[in-house]
């Protein structure tokens, strides 16, 4: 998996305007990530990546007080 800053675009561009209203502003913890949609195609795709991110998000989010939990989403 390749991960890097989104280029060209940053925070000067407005891209973190969601973080700031809806996260910021209210009080929650909150991250932007961006994927790449060929990277999430199909639903295993889709839940390798879910899998990994939640895998990389359980130890910062346990600093921070948060659990993470596994629902299951009926479509």
């Amino acid at each position: 998996m390749v991960v890097k800053r989104n280029n060209p675009y940053g925070p000067e561009d407005g891209v973190t305007r969601t973080l700031k209203v809806h996260g910021i502003q209210n009080r929650l913890i909150n991250v932007m990530l961006e994927i790449r949609n060929n990277l999430i195609a199909t639903e295993d795709q889709q839940r390798k990546v879910a899998g990994m991110l939640s895998g990389l998000l359980q130890g910062p989010l346990s600093t921070l007080g948060v659990q993470l939990t596994n629902k299951k989403r009926n479509a």
